[in-house]
């Protein structure tokens, strides 16, 4: 199967040696760690239920390390990541290169807990192509299982830029729907450019919500300077898909916590008129000035 540019760059990126300095990179720095152990916290209340565990985008297989003796296994694009895991984790006996965009008969139904860590599922190249990551990664659960999937949106790389997910047209009628958005990130320490694109969580919620009984978004703040960080806890996989969304579930914010302080109301917005409107309105001032 020939591989796109976009996976050529990510081997490239995952090597052995991007591979020895990750953990200390992204999963256990002082900066980080806490939000690492709060996902980890969260995996062992699920493993208090469900007995199999399958890690997606697994990389050097750290949180599968935090769980010896699991009935666990691990998946990954790229060769070099699965190498690290295997070595850390010599009890688990799955390990499989993957590349989540295409189906694997194979692992349907196999496992009782997935997870996909670190916003892997936001190297998709297309919309199109998130979502079929995102049902993949449905599909591999059992019945009755759970999704563990951090999230990643423009909110929590740009706090200060919100969207809202629809949006009336007033000119032309119907609506708009903020999907997704991209951006790259290049790294100060190796030059590397990731090309990502995040679902937004409201379009995520559509995609997932028919195949689960309850969808619980857990929040962790690890510094005051930053949004909650986001992990979806998706529990009871259906055996047949549900006319229906799974309700949202907004949990507590766990971590650092802010000061509350009151504001004064906020003055309501003026109204801006349509653009049809101010067309229109143009036209009469013209007209009456014989322009």
């Amino acid at each position: 199967m020939s591989q796109s540019s976009a996976e050529k760059n990510l081997l490239h990126i995952y090597s052995d040696e991007y591979s020895d300095s990750y953990d200390e990179r992204f999963l256990t720095n002082e900066y980080i760690r806490a939000i690492t152990e709060y996902k980890i916290d969260i995996l062992k209340e699920l493993f208090e239920t469900h007995q199999s565990w399958l890690d997606v985008a697994c990389g050097t297989g750290y949180f599968l390390s935090r769980f010896q003796g699991f009935n666990r296994g691990g998946a990954d694009l790229s060769p070099a990541m699965l190498r690290k895991a295997a070595s850390k984790n010599p009890d688990v006996t799955f390990f499989k290169e993957v590349n989540f965009k295409h189906e694997y008969p194979e692992l349907a139904n196999q496992w009782e807990v997935v997870s996909c860590m670190w916003g892997a599922y936001c190297y998709a190249e297309s919309l199109q192509e998130a979502r079929t990551i995102l049902l993949n990664l449905v599909k591999w659960i059992k019945d009755g299982g759970t999704l563990f999937l951090p999230v990643l949106e423009l909110a929590d790389i740009r706090p200060d830029s919100p969207i809202s997910y629809i949006e009336p047209v007033e000119a032309y009628g119907g609506i708009t729907k903020v999907t997704s958005c991209t951006w790259s990130w290049i790294e100060d320490e190796t030059g590397l450019e990731h090309e990502l694109m995040s679902v937004c969580l409201d379009y995520l919620h559509e995609i997932i919500g028919p195949y689960f009984d309850t969808i619980e978004i857990r929040q962790y703040r690890p510094h005051e300077s930053k949004n909650p960080e986001k992990i979806i806890v998706a529990r009871g996989k259906k055996s047949t898909v549900s006319s229906t969304l799974a309700p949202l579930q907004w949990c507590e914010v766990k971590g650092v916590q802010l000061p509350i302080i009151s504001h004064q109301a906020a003055p309501s917005p003026k109204h801006v008129p349509a653009p049809s409107l101010v067309r229109r309105g143009l036209r009469f001032v013209k007209r009456q000035l014989g322009l």
